[in-house]
């Protein structure tokens, strides 16, 4: 009876030992910040995002555009879920409130956190797909958007993590354009035209960190996207 026991016992252990080794494989690649947090519970207080609306689903480049509105004739039409330093990781947590509202469109922005965590393009390149895959697959009336990642301007400032990473982001902007027109999502290039003279940085009266943008900056970013806004 004892040895019956025992090796009914055997299976249950190791299925906890697997759950915990994946929980704790969960918390080690994902530990939200206190912003993440707070950007969080903010978006928990607003309630459900309404279907017609359009998303704006991305990390500081998204959140510092603030009401993305003022660009365009939309009143209420632009719902922005961009949380400074947030990563593909932290944004795949973040899916369920997206799906939930299975909105008219999403704009996607990912990449450069992830770049500056020290990641390789093929493991960035794969984090972003997965949540694109599941994004589609869940919201198949949902149009997506993918960006490009943007350009650095040393002139303005230079990021310790993302010094000398200027080739990355080209690198993985190229994969994620094949990806989007395999995949027949709208790919939006808005590293060219923020480019400078040199054609290798961001025009300086763009940029005001060296990786964040200007006004200037976003009314460029805006008026790339404007004939996908306003239908």
């Amino acid at each position: 009876m004892k040895l019956f026991s025992y090796i009914l016992f055997i299976p249950l252990y190791l299925g906890m030992l697997l759950f915990a080794q994946i929980a704790n494989a969960q918390s080690h690649h994902f530990k939200a910040s206190k912003h993440y947090t707070e950007r969080m519970k903010i978006f928990t207080n607003e309630g459900r995002i309404a279907a017609d609306k359009v998303i704006m689903f991305g990390d500081s480049h998204m959140e510092f555009g603030g009401n993305w509105n003022r660009f365009f004739n939309t009143n209420h039409l632009i719902v922005n879920r961009g949380i400074i330093g947030d990563d593909a990781i932290g944004m795949y947590h973040r899916l369920p409130e997206i799906i939930a509202a299975q909105p008219r469109a999403v704009f996607f922005d990912c990449g450069t956190n992830d770049l500056s965590h020290g990641l390789a393009i093929d493991k960035v390149y794969n984090n972003i797909v997965r949540i694109l895959n599941e994004l589609h697959s869940a919201c198949p009336a949902t149009q997506i958007f993918v960006h490009s990642l943007l350009p650095l301007c040393p002139e303005k400032g230079v990021w310790r993590y993302m010094k000398d990473k200027g080739d990355m982001i080209i690198a993985l902007n190229k994969r994620l354009k094949e990806y989007c027109e395999a995949s027949k999502f709208i790919y939006i290039d808005i590293y060219d035209d923020l480019l400078g003279k040199d054609k290798k940085t961001m025009k300086p009266s763009y940029c005001r960190d060296g990786l964040h943008l200007t006004e200037e900056g976003y009314k460029v970013w805006a008026a790339k996207i404007k004939p996908y806004i306003e239908i």
